[in-house]
């Protein structure tokens, strides 16, 4: 009888300490979990943006203007290529005995080829003028690596800046003219087969 109460009462204590160990853990992750919460609400303004550190502006400009650059090489890139792909198909059209466009779809469709080729011409030029503004953020850079004069530094930043205003200005013709362009194809191409369709 003796030993059933002690085997009881050791197991009720037992089961005491496992209780009073998982209150104990549990309340250690309720501190954690407050620090860690004030910790990050302190990082936060009223209006809920983010404090950025000293150091986090300078990582993450570096980051967003190399993704900049990534896209916006991407971007010109895939617009070259649709341009040329779709003048490469208004030729074969054009050289096919299927497609004879008449009246103002002859237009349409001439105006079209003729944005498309100078959309290709702005995707060269926006291409070479990325090149050049390289080039020119390249040479800033060695010569203010060689400590050289800062009118000579303030001459290449001035031409990168310059090209790289120029680049955004190709980049939205380039843009503007392949919408026309394909706009002016579909359109004629729904003209000529509009009997098929309606």
């Amino acid at each position: 009888m003796l030993l059933h109460l002690t085997a009881r009462t050791s197991a009720a204590l037992t089961r005491q300490s496992l209780v009073a160990q998982q209150v104990s853990s549990d309340d250690k992750l309720a501190r954690w979990t407050r620090a860690s919460l004030s910790s990050l609400l302190s990082k936060l303004d009223v209006r809920g943006h983010s404090h950025m550190t000293d150091e986090e502006p300078k990582g993450s400009f570096v980051r967003w203007q190399a993704i900049t650059i990534g896209q916006l090489t991407y971007a010109i890139n895939l617009v070259l290529s649709f341009s040329v792909a779709t003048l490469g198909f208004q030729v074969t059209l054009l050289l096919g005995d299927n497609f004879t466009p008449i009246a103002w779809q002859k237009y349409a469709f001439g105006l079209s080829l003729l944005l498309l080729a100078a959309s290709v011409a702005f995707g060269i030029a926006v291409v070479i003028n990325r090149l050049r503004a390289f080039r020119a953020t390249m040479r800033a850079a060695r010569t203010r690596e060689k400590k050289e004069t800062e009118s000579t530094i303030e001459g290449h930043r001035q031409l990168y800046r310059k090209l790289d205003g120029r680049t955004w200005c190709l980049f939205w013709w380039q843009i503007g003219t392949f919408a026309s362009g394909i706009a002016l194809t579909m359109l004629s191409l729904l003209a000529f087969a509009s009997h098929k369709l309606f």
